[in-house]
């Protein structure tokens, strides 16, 4: 090839990769402060968005803090305090919703639940999610863990009225005017906080209603609507899944008006005699909701606004192959794929993925998993990134990846990519409301 043109070609290459590069508003928070991890960044800012990794009680240079849960709780906040300043926030003042890891919820939260109030002396109060179960910390003998999201615009605490009060956790948090967190909820009357009686069906039916009641309170002129209509991403964590978990599927596919991409967990442990918890992220009514879809399967959710999409992928799987290394590949390419769906045509996967949780059933196979989770990730940057262990996934997978993802873009752009790669829905397809347009 002449010389002239080879460097012609160089430059268009040079120029497109730095007009992509400018579409991406994302900084990769690696703070000397925190302990630094080979297959993700500690967190991941992008206009005024912030999004972390999981912490633990662990030191910059990797060694666990002696002393069981409480100095582990201390050391894993004073972690995400370093990523939130790295970011220009702290989490007393910004973070909007926060999940807390335990391997024995029992034992292990009121000791740390004790010192996690301390560092949130300000109203409002972050969301909060206690998940229990096996995981596979960075350093032996770790037993909690805790991630949190902030944001640096005031967010809006939602308070229920019939919902018993709390001085440390908000049932619900409206952020930037776009998304809504709501705290994990169980089957218990919001009011004397008595589990129902009846198993996990009817827990998960109480659990629905009481974030039925936190959505509607957070948009009160939907009313109990409202989580059909705006609901984007529900985890449900299910307690002794071989008999919970189908029952749980049922009851909480009755509050969805069409098929909802739930995030069953099987395995974990809420803990105190629970059998559900479920925890629901919703858009703003101002915003567009769109499903994912690929010949009528719902792979996931997005939400535009006129200049922002938030996309989330429910987990996916993969058991073609019995090895960890393959079903990890599979199922994160399958990820990507979905993801794409939401994105505008210049932008990828790789320049909108924010936060990526592995699922892993087996503890012993955390390692490999993650190790096939960094491959493929190459020379690119990584997003903030959680692991969980011990559940059970779905058709007896060992592995299943979840992402999160956000642009800034047009919503035309959007809007058009997702009705050109799903041509099996039409604009008949779309039911309009005053202030969204859904597809049902």
């Amino acid at each position: 090839m002449p010389r002239p043109l080879l460097l012609i070609l160089l430059a268009a290459v040079c120029c497109a990769a730095a007009a992509l590069a400018a579409t991406d508003a994302r900084v990769f928070i690696n703070t000397a402060g925190a302990p630094t991890s080979p297959v993700a960044a500690q967190g991941v800012y992008a206009a005024g968005w912030l999004v972390t990794s999981t912490q633990y009680g662990v030191l910059a240079d990797g060694s666990l803090v002696p002393g069981g849960a409480g100095p582990q709780m201390e050391q894993a906040l004073r972690n995400l305090e370093a990523i939130f300043a790295a970011a220009g926030l702290t989490i007393a003042r910004h973070a909007t919703s926060c999940w807390l890891f335990f391997v024995d919820v029992d034992t292990n939260f009121n000791a740390a639940s004790d010192v996690y109030k301390t560092h949130f002396p300000h109203l409002p109060h972050p969301t909060r999610t206690p998940i229990g179960g096996a995981f596979a910390a960075p350093a032996p003998g770790a037993v909690v863990g805790v991630r949190c999201d902030g944001a640096l615009e005031p967010s809006r605490r939602v308070a229920p009225p019939n919902f018993f009060p709390t001085d440390f956790n908000s049932q619900g948090m409206v952020v930037k005017s776009a998304l809504l967190h709501t705290a994990g909820q169980v089957g218990a009357d919001p009011m004397s906080g008595e589990m129902v009686a009846g198993g996990a069906a009817a827990e998960a039916t109480q659990a629905m209603q009481n974030l039925q009641t936190v959505f509607a309170a957070a948009y009160p002129a939907l009313g109990s609507g409202a989580l059909d209509r705006l609901a984007v991403d529900c985890q449900v964590m299910v307690a002794q899944p071989a008999s919970n978990l189908p029952l749980v599927q049922a009851a909480v596919a009755k509050f969805f008006s069409s098929p909802f991409p739930l995030s069953l967990l099987g395995g974990l442990d809420p803990g105190f005699g629970a059998n559900v918890e479920i925890t629901c992220t919703g858009g703003d009514a101002r915003m567009q909701r769109v499903a994912v879809e690929v010949e009528g399967e719902r792979l996931g959710m997005a939400l535009v606004s006129e200049e922002e999409v938030h996309v989330f992928i429910a987990p996916k799987v993969f058991t073609d192959s019995s090895s960890v290394r393959d079903q990890t590949y599979l199922a994160f390419e399958a990820v990507v794929d979905a993801m794409r769906l939401a994105l505008p045509s210049n932008t990828t996967f790789w320049d909108a993925a924010m936060h990526c949780t592995l699922f892993v059933a087996a503890p012993a196979d955390a390692e490999a998993a993650m190790a096939a989770y960094g491959e493929m990730w190459w020379f690119k940057p990584k997003p903030a990134f959680s692991l969980v262990t011990g559940t059970r996934l779905p058709l007896g997978a060992m592995v299943a990846v979840q992402c999160r993802g956000f642009q800034q873009v047009r919503r035309d752009s959007v809007l058009q990519k997702a009705q050109r790669e799903t041509p099996d829905h039409t604009e008949d397809d779309w039911s309009e409301g005053p202030d969204d347009k859904t597809r049902r």
